[in-house]
């Protein structure tokens, strides 16, 4: 349903810049600026997941880092 709603929007006929709906310029363009606000908010999500996995991985080094570590000292 969305992506059909997204395909609409792009392909609706476009004057001189602006979107010509004969009365649906405010819900096209309301459901333009929608599409652009969750494209933004899925794109910062993805790079906070990066974010996510990076530090995981690294606290998972630096963990069995010092597991290693605290091995050696006991022995």
């Amino acid at each position: 349903m969305e992506l059909k709603i997204v395909q609409q929007v792009e392909s609706f006929p476009h004057v001189g810049g602006m979107i010509e709906a004969s009365g649906k310029f405010d819900i096209i363009t309301e459901i333009a600026r929608e599409i652009d606000r969750l494209r933004q908010s899925t794109q910062q999500t993805r790079d906070a997941m990066r974010k996510m996995e990076q530090d995981q991985e690294s606290f998972a080094i630096h963990y069995h880092e010092c597991t290693k570590t605290n091995g050696k000292c006991n022995e």
